[in-house]
């Protein structure tokens, strides 16, 4: 069996890891460029895609659309509102915060 490349990779850091990318990065990667970052098969690429998409806990669906003779793939999130309770405190910093960065130009 041939060494591996990065001895400390497992299949969780690779899943965990293209999750990461597709899912933070807002960009569509081929499956060659995905197979080649995370130094695995196609096959296992595909397979991982498969994982994240069928998750249940996670409301993340994995997407693709064929550009020529290569598909690309991305994940997209809900686009969902958060429900999110503040406190009055922590409302009054966030505004404090707000009013402190507003004036720096962007």
């Amino acid at each position: 069996m041939p060494r591996k490349i990065d001895p400390d990779a497992n299949a969780a850091i690779k899943l965990l890891g293209l999750f990461g990318l597709l899912l933070f990065s807002g960009k569509r990667y081929s499956l060659s460029e995905l197979a080649r970052r995370f130094s695995c098969s196609k096959q296992t690429v595909l397979r991982m895609l498969a994982q994240i998409d069928q998750a249940y806990a996670i409301p993340v669906k994995v997407r693709s659309q064929k550009n020529g003779r290569q598909h690309e793939y991305w994940a997209e999130a809900p686009r969902r509102p958060l429900n999110v309770s503040l406190s009055a405190e922590s409302l009054s910093n966030l505004l404090i915060c707000r009013d402190l960065v507003s004036p720096i130009p962007g």
